[in-house]
């Protein structure tokens, strides 16, 4: 299988994407309630993207609605769709490569198979999907 792998501002844009779905998908479920609790709202925000994040890779779409989007998937190293320890790994090393000051996707600009901290940590690739 020829892999082509998705560069940073490829990727970068569908972050971008996937962002605004989980904000405008919060500000729905949060204009419903009429109290809302701090720690609860955190809580919920968390909730909603880990299962954004992790139950739409592991899905035949093979990524977010964001790497759908520019023609992505996220695949393990033989190609195949990847298992749910594996799209759970990945949200945890996104959200360490946010807390080291983005360092962990900024590596996707560098390295060779355009691979970010969470790929490395998860055993994943994101390139074209077959056309």
């Amino acid at each position: 299988m020829q892999k082509t792998y998705v560069g940073f501002w490829r990727r970068l844009f569908a972050s971008i994407l996937d962002i605004l779905i989980l904000v405008f998908l919060l500000t729905m479920l949060f204009s419903f309630t009429q109290q809302t609790t701090p720690g609860v709202d955190a809580l919920i925000i968390i909730l909603i993207s880990a299962l954004y994040f992790t139950t739409l890779p592991t899905t035949n779409l093979q990524g977010t609605i964001g790497k759908l989007a520019i023609g992505a998937k996220i695949v393990d190293l033989n190609g195949n769709k990847i298992s749910a320890g594996q799209s759970f790994i990945r949200f945890i090393g996104q959200i360490i490569s946010a807390v080291i000051f983005f360092i962990g996707f900024i590596m996707i600009a560098s390295h060779w198979q355009k691979r970010a901290l969470h790929d490395l940590m998860a055993g994943t690739y994101v390139i074209n999907r077959d056309k």
